[in-house]
């Protein structure tokens, strides 16, 4: 009979667990390096995930609620310089009716009123004479600011931009602002001119024959004859001679009004307002101190009936043998008839234009697709127009 005999199992021994225990006992470099990667993981972990909850927000509110910036900014030049034009010739027409009647007569400023004043017999009659056409002036001068506005500044950019990526070396950088008179500004400005005075010439010529009471009615009527009885031809007879007045005059005020817009100092320091009217101010009053000659030599020429009719070369001939009686006649004064009443029109006439577009363009910045190009840097409220 076989015998099975059990086995007892014995204990190991103390030695054998601690052999065991040493081979599982983690290694203190692979434990620190697992401490730092989840330190890590732990740190980043929780402003990414604010990151993409802010950025799900955003499009949540995005999705439910549309954009405010949606206005144009071609489209809020245009507001603006077509509001400036309209409220600086409605509040100043009087005074440019009086310089009409000074150079239309060649007299001083008094003696233009007492003949206005010998004229109409009453405030209502007074009132209607001193404000003669200005209801078509009113009109027309809306799409006259809005293309001198919207004409001015996106030509200045376009010039700046070529200029830019014509320019060779940072170092110019220090010439940046002479630079950019001369290539931006400068031709930005003329080309400006010139669109306008397609509108605007025809338009004064016509509104300088009602405030001095050579015809009656209405501007646009007047002109509509006139294209009826003589052609397209009768509305620019007086072209040249308006260029030859406006082309300085635009020039001299763009181009002041961007230099000191963008200029630093005691400017930067004023109230918004008052700087805007300040410089409104002077960049007015040097542009009528440049074209003073031209003006009075383009109103005489406007208020004949000489029609020139054979191009640019006998219209200069015009204006030079108009200019030259003028002088024989009357003398060099002959020149500068009407200048006070042209001041006091034209330098507040600059300061309600400026005034008036910078706070048309400060009031729709919050809904404007971009900033605004605001004078001299053109950019918004305070660079727009020079830069």
């Amino acid at each position: 009979m076989r015998v099975f005999t059990v086995g007892i199992m014995q204990p190991r021994s103390h030695s054998h667990r601690q052999d065991c225990s040493s081979n599982i006992r983690p290694r203190p470099r692979a434990l620190l390096a697992a401490s730092m990667v989840c330190a890590a993981a732990a740190l980043t972990a929780r402003p990414a995930l604010r990151s993409m909850q802010e950025a799900k927000q955003q499009r949540h509110l995005r999705s439910k609620k549309p954009s405010r910036r949606w206005l144009n900014p071609l489209a809020v030049e245009a507001l603006c310089g077509a509001l400036g034009e309209m409220t600086q010739i409605f509040v100043l027409y009087p005074m440019d009716t009086l310089k009409i009647q000074c150079q239309a007569h060649s007299l001083g400023g008094r003696a233009a009123w007492a003949l206005i004043l010998s004229k109409n017999a009453g405030p209502r009659q007074l009132m209607r004479s001193m404000y003669a056409g200005c209801g078509s002036q009113v009109v027309c001068s809306a799409a006259i600011g809005a293309v001198y506005l919207v004409s001015f500044f996106e030509l200045k950019q376009m010039f700046r931009r070529a200029g830019d990526r014509a320019s060779a070396s940072a170092a110019q950088s220090a010439e940046s602002g002479r630079h950019d008179l001369l290539t931006a500004i400068l031709p930005a400005a003329t080309i400006c001119s010139l669109l306008t005075s397609l509108i605007e010439a025809p338009l004064d010529m016509f509104r300088h024959r009602v405030q001095a009471g050579q015809i009656q009615g209405r501007i646009l009527h007047s002109m509509g004859a006139a294209v009826r009885s003589n052609g397209l031809g009768a509305l620019y007879s007086g072209h040249t001679a308006f260029l030859m007045q406006g082309l300085p005059y635009d020039v001299t005020e763009l181009v002041t009004y961007s230099q000191l817009r963008a200029a630093k100092g005691p400017l930067r320091q004023m109230p918004t307002e008052m700087r805007d009217m300040l410089i409104g101010a002077c960049a007015g009053a040097w542009a009528v101190v440049c074209s003073m000659p031209a003006d009075c030599i383009k109103t005489r020429l406007e208020l004949t009936a000489t029609r020139s009719g054979g191009g640019i070369l006998t219209s200069l001939a015009l204006i030079m043998s108009t200019a030259r009686g003028m002088v024989r006649q009357e003398g060099l004064k002959s020149m500068f008839v009407g200048m006070g009443p042209r001041l006091a029109c034209a330098i507040p006439s600059a300061m309600l234009y400026w005034l008036a577009v910078e706070a048309c363009r400060r009031a729709l910045g919050p809904i404007t697709q971009q900033d605004v190009r605001g004078d001299l840097e053109h950019e918004p409220p305070q660079e727009a127009y020079a830069a």
